[in-house]
């Protein structure tokens, strides 16, 4: 993938051009002095926007391996199913740039939800000790129970939110953490972080932080965390998905069923018959696979029987179906 210098990236959001992504449409640009506030990071050129109501990150490529490298953390984000990660996926063929030699090219990327409330490294100075500490406890039995660690919790990292409770964010290098071992070690650094501040004390008595769950709304059982601006539902055994409103955009009807990733989601009618769909509902896969999972690149393995294949993110034959050898 061809990576766009970062002040054409600059340019392209100073001006309002929407013609130069793909699918972002009306959104704003935080600025400073006039331009839009980029900092760079080892792996992505980060700008913020406002879009839908919210604070997002826009990231920009500036290694050619720089989703390659991410490519685990998005495998472990999409089965989690907690509120303490926010959103975070990649936009493929997004940003249309021209190269050197004058040739139109297009490249990733990279889309992250930002919590409201402010870092960690500011929030010490202004919140109660016991407050920062509960919190952070209770976050690291998030990691804790979704096996996994950050490898890069600085307290930049780790935001302080409005409802009293952490988040992180940059889940570039999260990783598989099946003992526990690694992100205790983290939050350890993190614990130590915040006692290495004068104790800030309040007038009232603490109040515990609430943990991390959606509320259902009326008419489902269960409502699992936001992801690419989707809930998958369930009523009874069947699974279906409202969006950030609460609004149900697709009625419970799938026996099985995915959270939405890049506008896309693979779900089962029954038993060896699944699919995948858009956000309308409307099939991209047909519902006639035994299996199918995501690879990397934004397409699709499927499996019928002996034979096994791959189709694009619009469904059109990558692999032909065959017989492997």
């Amino acid at each position: 993938m061809r990576i766009p210098p970062i002040n054409d990236f600059a340019d392209a959001l100073a001006s309002g051009g929407f013609e130069r992504f793909a699918t972002l449409r009306g959104f704003g640009v935080v600025c400073r002095d006039g331009r839009p506030a980029i900092s760079r990071t080892s792996l992505f050129a980060e700008a913020r926007i406002v879009s839908e109501g919210a604070l997002w990150l826009l990231c920009l490529p500036v290694r050619h391996d720089s989703m390659k490298i991410i490519s685990p953390a998005l495998h472990l984000l999409r089965r989690l199913s907690s509120c303490a990660f926010t959103e975070y996926r990649v936009l493929h063929d997004e940003f249309l740039f021209t190269d050197a030699r004058g040739t139109k090219c297009r490249c990733d990327l990279l889309l992250h939800r930002m919590p409201e409330g402010q870092t960690l490294d500011k929030a010490v100075w202004e919140v109660e000790t016991g407050r920062l500490r509960a919190a952070l406890e209770l976050l690291r039995n998030e990691f804790r129970a979704a096996g996994v660690h950050h490898r890069n919790l600085k307290p930049s990292n780790v935001i302080w939110c409005s409802d009293e409770r952490m988040r992180t964010v940059r889940y570039h290098y999260l990783a598989a953490d099946e003992g526990g071992h690694a992100a205790d070690r983290e939050f350890d650094a993190v614990a130590g972080f915040i006692d290495s501040f004068p104790e800030m004390v309040g007038k009232d008595e603490a109040v515990p932080p609430r943990p991390y769950e959606c509320l259902s709304p009326a008419g489902f059982d269960r409502v699992w965390p936001l992801r690419d601006m989707m809930c998958m539902v369930s009523r009874g055994n069947l699974y279906g998905y409202i969006d950030c409103d609460g609004r149900t955009v697709i009625e419970p009807q799938f026996t099985y069923a995915e959270d939405f990733c890049e506008n896309r989601a693979v779900v089962e009618v029954e038993r060896g018959r699944m699919g995948v769909i858009d956000r309308f509902g409307n099939y991209v896969l047909p519902p006639e696979y035994e299996m199918i999972g995501w690879l990397d690149d934004g397409c699709f393995d499927v499996r019928l029987g002996d034979r096994r294949g791959v189709f694009g993110y619009m469904g059109e034959v990558v692999v032909p179906l065959e017989k492997k050898r």
